[in-house]
């Protein structure tokens, strides 16, 4: 009766989601500058308008620094939140960044957002906005920005966006914004080897020295295993039982690597209390309170990541970590956010029983990822 309720509540949800949708389309879905051919080499402003993650925000540096290379006259601006600016610190191709009062509430921060934007008083020859689905305060925003062109993936049917990344189910998110790029300058780029090359992550050299003296004091001998049971969305998330059962799967299988767990913001509690009750010397709290670059220092040093499709599959892919990601049983989304790192273990999670069926990260196959370890760090 629970379930059922659950799922009666979320179909709700995203029918009432896709009405405010279609209102804001019929409001809201309109030019704001006279439309015109669009002309590269008279592009002078970019604004970037990110959500504030840390997947979105370093494949988007695919895009800045390619695009940095070509036209370094072009001035780069993105808009977005604390997140972003924390990992576009290592992004030297970003001229300017606008953001948010943090304390604002989250339904208020594209409205303050674009209230930012138009305080510079710059008009920007192109606006780029490239996610997949957009919602009625990204129209909003984009609304009161008022740009001369606008790039957007598959947007044909807004009218806000007249330049496109053509939609493709199998298109890795680095390689929509590399596409976008190559529209933005005008010209075709030769696609690197491994796109991982042009991304740009933070690096704070104080932070890893203090890495480097808590792995030497802490680390001892044996595979360094860094685990992230934590996301955004809590069908990705362990919970704390679930967690508990592959620590202890791992002590089990694995007894000479060292388990680091990952204290995600928020979640610090959660993971010192794993240890706690674990009370075993091989499972030990990574540095807290967690920064960005306590995350890619960390994933730098380490043989082995676990996580659920988060920010932290993205880090490894640029640092080429070996990594063994959980995904949900969706093919489309795996194409579009898939690890990059040669060394790699994927397990998806079953499949759901309806389109409103929630399933938990934790309901995957153990044996799998018994299999992938043994693969990626043979004894």
């Amino acid at each position: 009766m629970v379930a059922w309720l659950a799922r009666w509540m979320r179909r709700l949800r995203r029918g009432r989601q896709q009405i405010m949708l279609s209102l804001a389309r019929c409001l809201l879905n309109i030019r704001t500058a006279p439309r015109e051919v669009y002309n590269p080499s008279a592009v002078r402003k970019i604004l970037i308008l990110l959500p504030d993650s840390i997947g979105e925000s370093l494949m988007a540096t695919v895009f800045i620094n390619l695009v940095k290379v070509q036209r370094p006259d072009i001035e780069i601006t993105v808009a977005s939140g604390s997140t972003t600016r924390a990992m576009l610190a290592g992004c030297d191709a970003v001229d300017q960044f606008i953001s948010t009062d943090e304390a604002a509430r989250p339904r208020r921060r594209l409205k303050l957002l674009a209230a930012e934007i138009r305080k510079q008083k710059e008009e920007f020859c192109l606006i780029v906005e490239m996610r997949i689905k957009l919602n009625p305060r990204i129209l909003a925003c984009l609304a009161r920005i008022g740009g001369q062109h606008y790039l957007g993936y598959n947007k044909h049917d807004y009218k806000v966006f007249d330049l496109n990344v053509p939609h493709s189910p199998t298109l890795h998110t680095s390689e929509r914004w590399l596409a976008a790029a190559e529209i933005a300058v005008g010209q075709s780029f030769q696609k690197p080897d491994r796109l991982r090359q042009v991304f740009s992550l933070p690096v704070d050299e104080d932070v890893e020295l203090e890495v480097d003296a808590w792995l030497a004091a802490n680390a001892g001998s044996g595979p360094r295993i860094l685990l992230n049971f934590y996301a955004k969305a809590s069908n990705r998330s362990f919970r704390h039982v679930e967690a508990m059962k592959l620590l202890r799967l791992w002590r089990t299988k694995f007894p000479n690597h060292l388990l680091l767990l990952l204290p995600v913001p928020s979640h610090e509690s959660d993971v010192e209390k794993m240890a706690a009750e674990l009370n075993d010397p091989k499972v030990v709290v990574a540095p807290s309170p967690l920064l960005l670059a306590t995350s890619v220092a960390l994933a730098r040093r380490v043989d082995l990541i676990l996580t659920p499709d988060t920010g932290m599959v993205h880090i490894a892919s640029a640092l080429n970590t070996p990594v063994v990601a959980i995904y949900r049983d969706n093919p489309e989304n795996f194409e579009q956010w898939k690890p990059l790192s040669d060394r790699q273990g994927v397990i998806y999670t079953r499949p759901p029983t309806s389109p409103h069926h929630r399933v938990y990260v934790h309901e995957f196959d153990k044996g799998e990822l018994v299999a992938h370890v043994e693969r990626l760090l043979p004894a």
